[in-house]
C-alpha cells in the first residue's frame, strides 16, 4: 500500500514512538510471500511398466536347462549327475514365461503368467519345438540355423538376445529359436559356461555348435566323451577348456 511504503523511509530523526511504529509497519515492506504450491513443480511419474508380458509382447525370454549338465570349472567330471535316460523322461515347457527343455522329474518352473497372448516359443516362431535326451542331459532337439542354407531373398527376423534366426527345410527364415536349439552358432561366444563349443573343419568349412557336456564325461578329456563330440571319421582335438576341434582326416586331398 502507499501509505505503508511511505512510513518505511521515515528519517531516522523521527521521534521513538514513531521510529518503534516504523519498525513495526517495516516489516511488511519487505517482498510478498509466495503462496505457490508444489503443484506447479512435483512431477508425477506415469506408471509405465517395465515388464512385458513374455511370450505375448515384443520381447520374449528364454531359460534353457540342460537339467544335469554343470561347468567344468577346474573339476574333472563336467556332466555331474544322469538327468535322462530316454526321451521320455525330458519335458517341453512352453508357457507364458520359459520356453525350455528341463527334466521331467523337476517339472516346470514357475510362472505368473496364466494367460497371454501366445507362449514364449510360439511367440517367437518356434512352433515345433521338441525335448530329447542327449548323453543323460535334457535338450532340444536341433534344427537349422545356418544362414549358408538361406535360398530365398528375404530379411532375417531380428530375434531377441539368446535366440537365433530359424532356418526352414524350404531354404528361408523361419522364425526365431533358442540358440540351444541351434545346430549352428557364430562362434563359441554363443556358447554357455556349461556347454561344449564343438567346432568342425571339412570341405564345406568351418562351423560351431553348443553341445550339453553328457552326464559322467570327464572334461579332462573331451575327446573320450559319449556320445562323441565329433563326428564319426574325424580326429577330435581339445583345443583348450570348454572346446573341441574336430577336423576331417581325409580332406588332406591326394
Amino acid at each position: 500500500m502507499p501509505g505503508l511504503r511511505t512510513l518505511c523511509f521515515m528519517s531516522r530523526r523521527t521521534p521513538v514512538g514513531v521510529l518503534l511504529y516504523t519498525v513495526i509497519v517495516l516489516v511488511g515492506c519487505g517482498p510478498k510471500a509466495s503462496g505457490s504450491s508444489n503443484s506447479g513443480t512435483g512431477m508425477q511419474t506415469g506408471g509405465t511398466s517395465a515388464g512385458t508380458t513374455q511370450g505375448g509382447g515384443s520381447t520374449s525370454t528364454s531359460s534353457t536347462s540342460s537339467g544335469s549338465s554343470t561347468s567344468s570349472g577346474g573339476g574333472t567330471t563336467a556332466g555331474t549327475v544322469e538327468a535322462c535316460m530316454d526321451d521320455g523322461d525330458c519335458l517341453l515347457v512352453d508357457d507364458c514365461c520359459t520356453c525350455a527343455v528341463v527334466p521331467r522329474s523337476e517339472g516346470p518352473p514357475p510362472c505368473d503368467l496364466q494367460e497371454c497372448f501366445a507362449t514364449v516359443c510360439a511367440g517367437q516362431g518356434f512352433s515345433d519345438p521338441q525335448a530329447v535326451c542327449f548323453g543323460g542331459v535334457c535338450r532340444f532337439r536341433e534344427v537349422d540355423c545356418d544362414p549358408d542354407r538361406v535360398l530365398c531373398d528375404a530379411e532375417p527376423p531380428v530375434c531377441p538376445e539368446g535366440w537365433r534366426p530359424r532356418v526352414s527345410p524350404a531354404g528361408c527364415w523361419d522364425g526365431c529359436v533358442p540358440i540351444e536349439a541351434c545346430d549352428t552358432v557364430t562362434n563359441c561366444d554363443d556358447c554357455r559356461s556349461d556347454e561344449v563349443c564343438v567346432v568342425t573343419t571339412d570341405l564345406s568349412g568351418t562351423r560351431y555348435d553348443c553341445e550339453p557336456w553328457p552326464a559322467g564325461c570327464d572334461a579332462q578329456d573331451p575327446c573320450g566323451c559319449v556320445p562323441a563330440f565329433c563326428p564319426e571319421g574325424q580326429g577330435c582335438q581339445a583345443a583348450a577348456a570348454g572346446r573341441v576341434e574336430c577336423t576331417c582326416l581325409d580332406c588332406g586331398g591326394p
